[in-house]
């Protein structure tokens, strides 16, 4: 066997070992943190844009749905009668989450989000493993308005780290 072809030989193997390697690491076993830090802005920011899609197309299906299975009921009245006009979806819509925070400069902006759970993850690097959906989730109108506010609360118990 020529020495080139003994080379390549070798070479391959110590890369296939490396490959072999790495399809060993689970899923559970990365670090939601560490992915987010390791992503450039850009890629934060169309997260963070999926994300609002994704809640407020999902809280619309939802209300949605309610109506259909729901009546709203006058709570004063013995009988528990319908309340004429009034509709599931509206009290639905009332309790979701809103994130003005994307419209804080007068356009569509998405970096306030961004700059939250950057510096939570920078800052707190014992809660890495605590998904960022959840602390999207956290980060609705009327919650947590800081990375400060996101550690009271992983402190308390209220955010949960991935399993």
């Amino acid at each position: 066997m020529s020495r080139t072809k003994g080379l390549l030989i070798a070479s391959a193997l110590v890369v296939l070992s490396f490959v072999k390697v790495e399809a060993q690491v689970r899923t559970d076993q990365i670090s939601r943190g560490g992915q987010w830090l390791s992503w450039t802005q850009k890629e934060k920011i169309t997260y963070v844009s999926g994300f609002l899609d994704g809640y407020l197309i999902g809280t619309y299906h939802l209300c949605d749905a309610a109506d259909k299975l729901f009546k709203v009921r006058d709570p004063r009245s013995v009988t528990g009668k319908a309340i004429p006009g009034a509709e599931a979806s509206a009290l639905c819509f009332a309790s979701r989450n809103d994130y003005s925070k994307e419209y804080s400069t007068g356009v569509m902006d998405f970096s306030p989000y961004v700059g939250i759970i950057t510096e939570f993850y920078t800052k707190h690097s014992d809660y890495d493993a605590v998904p960022f959906a959840e602390l999207m989730l956290f980060l609705g109108d009327g919650k947590c308005g800081s990375a400060e506010d996101l550690y009271q609360q992983a402190l308390k118990g209220e955010l949960h780290r991935a399993r």
